[in-house]
């Protein structure tokens, strides 16, 4: 069936994500300013006495944001069932419409995800890439080819359950599975690069 993918778009979280970490940062400018003898909520201070402006508002910000999406692909599944019997056949057919979103659920990050290297590089130990969404099938686009004979809430089940999974094995291939990782990889550097990181590893647990 037909597949259609997308590439992470901006506008889902990094534009946003860019204009929450501006907004911190403005804060944190004015309470440092109003707050000059106090030392900031969090610092790294490499040997040589280069200092990040990196807080910890704004890296919290990171994984509050929760789920971060970097691949979507639109599929079409046709799910079919059918039963001969002495009364009459019956057969049900229907195409299903999903989107899948693969990306990476920060609420699953472990507490220390975010470490600064010898060097003052940030190091990252992120979610591996996943599904989601489980529910990426949309009722509302599917649609009926065939209905013969009766069919029950519990057989109709059946039927979207055969075309998710057929879905999910068709989309979550290593190939998909890795784009996403390098997506992933490519948008949490520049986020680090943003907050003043020149070094970023990106490694999936």
């Amino acid at each position: 069936m037909k597949v259609l993918c997308h590439l992470f778009a901006p506008i889902r979280p990094w534009r946003w994500l860019l204009t929450l970490i501006i907004v911190v940062a403005t804060a944190v400018a004015v309470w440092k300013c109003v707050n000059k003898g106090d030392k900031p909520s969090f610092s790294i201070d490499f040997p040589e006495g280069q200092t990040i402006d990196a807080t910890a508002e704004e890296i919290r910000a990171i994984r509050d944001i929760g789920q971060w999406e970097f691949l979507t692909i639109d599929t079409e599944e046709l799910a079919e069932l059918r039963e001969e019997r002495l009364l009459g056949d019956r057969q049900l057919v229907r195409i299903y419409h999903g989107t899948l979103r693969i990306g990476v659920d920060m609420e699953r990050a472990r507490n220390d995800w975010f470490k600064v290297g010898d060097a003052g590089e940030a190091i990252l130990h992120l979610p591996d890439v996943g599904l989601l969404d489980e529910h990426f099938i949309d009722e509302g686009h599917s649609r009926p080819l065939i209905e013969k004979g009766v069919w029950g809430p519990s057989e109709r089940e059946k039927l979207y359950d055969q075309a998710r999974k057929k879905m999910k094995q068709r989309v979550l291939i290593p190939e998909n599975m890795e784009r996403a990782r390098l997506i992933a990889t490519e948008e949490f550097t520049k986020v680090f690069k943003a907050l003043g990181f020149e070094r970023v590893e990106v490694v999936f647990v």
